[in-house]
């Protein structure tokens, strides 16, 4: 069956092709010289062959003689559904026009008949829509929603007129990313894509995370990919996902232990801080054991300790229960400065924090021996001590 289909294709397109010659080349056949007769007929059979061989290559053998008669009801099923969807909204759009009558001063109801305005491609009932409610809200974020229906009905244009209304809308709400987006799309339009570059990357920014973020990459790649620029330039920068995140810290603390020393203190700092971070207590204990075993005594790791204490005790959140690591932080660090006002203070606090009121008096002592009377922190600390 597919054997005859395939004849039958080959042999009408054989017969249309002789018709095309006949019709096509009769004045090149008709030629006085024997060589623009020899041409006319070589010019005929390398394009009957030229056609075979496109034929053979991209067309669908075997087909039947009548392509599309197989496709009528597809074609027509096609025509219905879009027929029907054009249908509804049109309905959606009456009922809408319908409840607004019946409250004209409803914020919601006159969005939603703005809403369905649009998806019937009613830009007149739209944009008169979004004025009533401009008028009742004073909003000027309304004001771009006004821009950008009449950027819609022209046809995705961003006219003078919508531009008047999107540079109302950002002199009163600069951050109006709505507004951004089209005056970006002017500036583009208007064949400064450097500038539109400039304001779309600043949207950008902002938008990173978010379902916007998309719409505004593109124009930006599209816009960069016309001036001969790097998108990259002007997009953010990719922040890190958590299995990224996780293996970054994980390739710190490995380098570290594996280091044994205290010298990078950077990198000290910034693995504490992330196992702080992931609330991971174990590998952050873990971590600073191995700290204070590879310590040396110098003053700049007993300064690190308390910075590794501040992180454990910040100020806006204190612990319920004391981590147990600070116990030997604080006493090495006390070893090797012992009058030091954070070492002072941190011991206090974590006296203070798991109930020794006589470490916590003897510390908190010294520290307010150290200080100004007109220091805040001098009368804290007497409050404090005051109570014990």
């Amino acid at each position: 069956m597919a054997d005859t289909a395939l004849l039958t294709s080959l042999v009408a397109m054989t017969l249309l092709l002789l018709a095309s010659m006949g019709l096509l080349g009769r004045d090149l056949f008709r030629g006085e010289q024997r060589l623009r007769h020899r041409l006319g007929g070589g010019v005929l059979l390398i394009a009957m062959v030229l056609s075979v061989g496109l034929y053979l290559m991209n067309g669908r053998l075997g087909m039947s003689d009548l392509p599309l008669s197989s496709r009528g009801d597809e074609l027509a099923a096609i025509q219905k559904e879009s027929d029907s969807a054009t249908a509804e909204r049109q309905n959606a759009l009456i009922q809408a026009i319908e409840a607004a009558k019946s409250e004209p001063d409803n914020i919601e109801t006159l969005f939603k008949l703005a809403d369905a305005a649009a998806d019937a491609g009613d830009s007149d009932t739209e944009i008169q829509t979004l004025k009533s409610i401009l008028d009742l809200t004073g909003n000027p974020l309304v004001k771009s929603m006004i821009g950008e229906a009449l950027t819609r009905q022209a046809g995705g244009i961003v006219t003078t007129k919508a531009l008047s209304w999107i540079d109302e809308a950002l002199a009163e709400a600069p951050k109006d990313w709505r507004g951004q987006y089209l005056k970006g799309l002017y500036l583009s339009q208007s064949g400064d894509d450097n500038a539109a570059l400039s304001l779309w990357s600043a949207l950008a920014a902002d938008l990173e995370g978010t379902e916007l973020f998309p719409a505004v990459a593109s124009v930006i790649q599209e816009a960069a990919a016309r001036i001969g620029v790097n998108a990259d330039d002007y997009l953010p920068i990719p922040q890190p996902g958590p299995e990224q995140i996780a293996g970054m810290i994980r390739g710190l603390e490995d380098r570290l232990l594996e280091d044994g020393t205290t010298a990078d203190q950077d990198g000290w700092i910034m693995l504490i801080r992330s196992l702080i971070v992931v609330g991971d207590e174990d590998r952050r204990d873990r971590a600073l054991t191995i700290f204070l075993s590879s310590m040396t005594g110098t003053k700049e790791e007993a300064a690190l300790l308390i910075r590794f204490a501040e992180m454990l005790l910040p100020p806006d959140n204190l612990p319920d229960i004391m981590p147990g690591i600070l116990d030997p932080m604080l006493a090495r660090a006390r070893d090797i400065t012992p009058d030091d006002a954070g070492v002072l203070f941190f011991s206090g606090l974590h006296a203070r924090g798991i109930g020794n009121r006589e470490d916590l008096k003897e510390y908190w002592g010294k520290l307010q021996a150290k200080l100004d009377k007109d220091n805040p922190l001098f009368a804290l600390l007497e409050a404090e001590l005051s109570n014990l």
